[in-house]
């Protein structure tokens, strides 16, 4: 009989044993599943904030074309003035216009 008791007891402690690593196991499971579920929504942000940089990239390229555009524009019309000022000085000088050919 004290051999069916102790036989009893160890499968009870063992019982518990068992339920108590159920247990942290289950606790483990959950803190992993909310690790997870940070993880995913810092994933989403940081898709949000690439997706809002790469709009912020093509807005900028546009910008810096045009501004390159304006800018050759400008030199252009600069280069212009600067041979038309050269011409009148040319001609002050000689009563007759210079024609580049």
């Amino acid at each position: 009989m004290d051999t069916i008791k102790k036989k009893m007891l160890a499968l009870k402690a063992e019982k518990e044993n068992a339920l108590d690593s159920k247990d942290a196991a289950e606790a483990e499971m959950r803190a992993a599943q909310e690790r997870e579920e940070k993880a995913n929504d810092q994933i989403k942000e940081l898709q949000g904030r690439i997706k809002q940089l790469e709009e912020e990239l093509d807005t900028t390229g546009e910008k810096l074309h045009e501004t390159e555009v304006k800018c050759e524009e400008a030199l252009k019309a600069q280069s212009n003035h600067v041979f038309s000022i050269h011409v009148q000085r040319m001609t002050a000088l000689n009563g007759e216009p210079i024609v580049n050919s």
